[in-house]
């Protein structure tokens, strides 16, 4: 398993310390480290480290533990989750997640998760949990601690808005008493703090 292969690896689920290349599994593609290239599979690409360029995943593509991440172009039938952070392209079928910073473009049907700062584009037609939110987000609610940019949405909710909210109902906790819960839009132009 400590191992590291290079090149073109096939099976019902080829195992390694590191993969680069091109890596085919049947039920799944596992990396005790990091998994770099193009990996496709019917079940989960998983690593305990980073997972690098194009990924496909019937099930998941999972990045876990300590520094781990996944980058590049991700794609899977349940979940794109990466303990540390998930960047460029990743789409989820319910979910998109990480414990840390997603950047780029991520879309699920049901639930974006960042715990730290999600930067781009966020598409769900359920909901987008993010502590702090810069660029645009479309999602049936979307609920964040600091949203910067513009979010459309059934219901937005923010205790600090900096930007734009669509939607039928907009609240932004940082708004002057009144103007906090506005149907169709809500906005606050202030310059936003570190």
């Amino acid at each position: 398993m400590n191992a590291d292969v290079h090149g073109l690896n096939l099976g019902v689920i080829p195992t390694c310390g590191s993969m680069s290349g091109v890596n085919v599994g049947i039920l799944g593609v596992g990396g005790a480290k990091d998994i770099y290239g193009i990996t496709l599979t019917g079940g989960v690409v998983g690593a305990g480290g980073k997972i690098r360029g194009f990924n496909a995943g019937g099930l998941f593509v999972w990045a876990s533990g300590h520094n781990s991440d996944v980058s590049g172009c991700s794609l899977a039938g349940i979940g794109v989750i990466g303990s540390s952070s998930v960047n460029g392209f990743a789409f989820g079928g319910i979910t998109v997640g990480t414990d840390g910073d997603i950047n780029g473009v991520c879309s699920s049907l049901a639930y974006i998760s960042s715990k730290k700062h999600c930067k781009g584009v966020a598409v769900t037609a359920g909901y987008l949990d993010a502590n702090r939110f810069s660029g645009i987000a479309l999602a049936g609610y979307s609920e964040t601690k600091r949203m910067s940019g513009i979010s459309i949405a059934l219901c937005n909710r923010t205790d600090e808005l900096h930007g734009f909210q669509f939607g039928l109902l907009n609240y932004a906790g940082n708004n002057p008493s009144g103007l906090k819960l506005l149907p169709f839009i809500n906005l606050n132009l202030s310059a936003e703090g570190k």
